[in-house]
């Protein structure tokens, strides 16, 4: 028997009191097949070939760690730590940032003024939060498990001191009176976001 190449699904509801399968026709309308034994050995194959290019076709999560290291020296692409951006504003416009990606980030200071496209001692400047990528600080810059992160001995901060001229204890600042020049209005934002930010 020659098929068209597009097959319609038809339900039909009670007929005589008895409820009716669901059928395959083809173009012409007539019973794609015949039989019904044959009928009930392709839809379990038709389903699971429909379920399987439905999994290929969805989004994969979780493909790619992104890092960043203020120290680090290497390419500056974030693809290892040895290559780490040493910007936070350059991972959080990353190209290549995915849904259910993270961002490694290493013991440091980072400013939400440095960086590509961002301007030196901009007060609006922020770090804007993305939906579905996972920003996590904390680490040595060696570290190949986010188990491995210890975030009280390796601190990350986050700083709006984008003049460099307040008066901190190791990057942070335990006193409002020690805020002086120009600082960020905001440093972190999650506006427009949803709680996987």
């Amino acid at each position: 028997m020659k098929f068209s190449s597009s097959i319609s699904f038809f339900t039909s509801g009670k007929m005589n009191g008895q409820a009716q399968p669901i059928s395959f026709r083809n173009q012409k309308n007539q019973p794609a097949y015949r039989d019904q034994d044959h009928f009930r050995h392709f839809a379990p194959k038709f389903c699971i070939s429909f379920l399987f290019c439905l999994i290929l076709s969805s989004p994969v999560f979780g493909q790619s760690t992104i890092f960043v290291d203020a120290d680090a020296t290497g390419a500056d692409d974030g693809s290892s730590w040895d290559d780490a951006y040493t910007n936070l504003q350059d991972a959080l416009t990353d190209t290549d940032l995915d849904p259910g990606d993270q961002i490694w980030v290493a013991e440091g200071i980072y400013y939400p003024d440095e960086g590509a496209g961002q301007t030196d001692n901009d007060q609006d400047a922020v770090f804007q939060l993305i939906n579905d990528v996972e920003v996590y600080g904390g680490f040595a810059g060696n570290e190949t498990s986010l188990n491995e992160r210890n975030w009280q001995a390796h601190v990350t901060i986050l700083s709006g001191d984008i003049d460099g001229n307040d008066t901190t204890t190791g990057g942070i600042i335990t006193d409002t009176d020690d805020i002086t020049g120009s600082n960020s209005y905001s440093v972190v934002r999650g506006d427009n976001t949803i709680n996987s930010a």
